[in-house]
């Protein structure tokens, strides 16, 4: 299943599509009720952007100065700037470093998520993540993460971080996320 699952991942990237089946509205509006103050009026940069659609809606939620989304896939990027973001096409390996740094349903993805994450966190001040937890989200490529492994995973980063962890679960119309301000 995975195999398929990443086959057709890698061709609709390849054709620009993200996909954004999974109604994130009532996430975003989670977000909206509890994030920090201090998460709000920052300079944002979303690791792993897709197609922007997710991007532009936290920037305006935290009332965002400057965005910059990076992702890896070109047909993604291209998306996003039409969009009217401003993105960076970035390798798997490049170091990010910034203001308030999210990752949004992009941990799944990762093949060694404690590694990945720790790489990234570290070089930001403050850092959104949120995954999504319910293993029934068949349209969604990667590694699915139940929620109490992903929290451990989260507040381990967060200690090698040297920084504290506030979860918040947020759940959807069709499956759950989880909230992860890290500060």
């Amino acid at each position: 299943m995975e195999y398929i699952t990443k086959l057709i991942e890698k061709i609709a990237y390849k054709r620009g599509v993200n996909f954004n089946y999974y109604n994130t509205d009532a996430v975003i509006s989670k977000l909206r009720e509890s994030a920090p103050k201090s998460f709000f009026g920052r300079k944002i940069s979303d690791i792993g952007c897709g197609d922007g659609v997710n991007t532009i809606k936290i920037a305006k939620v935290l009332k965002a100065i400057d965005v910059c989304g990076y992702d890896i896939s070109m047909s993604l990027v291209d998306k996003a700037k039409d969009r009217g973001l401003k993105v960076v096409v970035v390798n798997r390996d490049e170091k990010i470093t910034g203001d308030l740094g999210v990752l949004w349903g992009v941990v799944h993805h990762f093949a060694d998520p404690v590694e990945d994450m720790v790489k990234i966190v570290k070089n930001f001040k403050s850092f959104l993540i949120r995954e999504p937890t319910d293993r029934w989200r068949i349209l969604e490529a990667g590694k699915r993460i139940p929620e109490p492994k992903m929290t451990n995973m989260v507040e381990l980063v967060a200690k090698k971080c040297g920084k504290k962890v506030v979860k918040v679960l947020a759940n959807e119309n069709q499956g759950k996320s989880v909230l992860y301000f890290i500060g």
